[in-house]
């Protein structure tokens, strides 16, 4: 599995923990908490964009390399 993804997954699983705790507990005031969602949600679109060019970049170098590419 690509590091990419498991970074991406860590953020995904940070955001529900955060969620939850903020259910139960309610460690932030509103506003912090939905500045740290969002914050998470940009996190999670760009690495999620990087980690989907490079896997297809690599696919496309990988069929360069087989000559299945011009």
């Amino acid at each position: 599995m690509n590091r990419w993804f498991v970074v991406l997954a860590m953020l995904l699983a940070g955001g529900g923990l955060l969620c939850v705790a903020q259910l139960w507990f309610a460690p932030f005031a509103a506003e912090i908490f939905f500045k740290l969602l969002v914050t998470l949600a940009i996190a999670v679109v760009v690495i999620g964009a990087i980690a989907l060019m490079r896997r297809e970049l690599g696919h496309e170098d990988s069929l360069r390399r087989r000559d299945y590419l011009d």
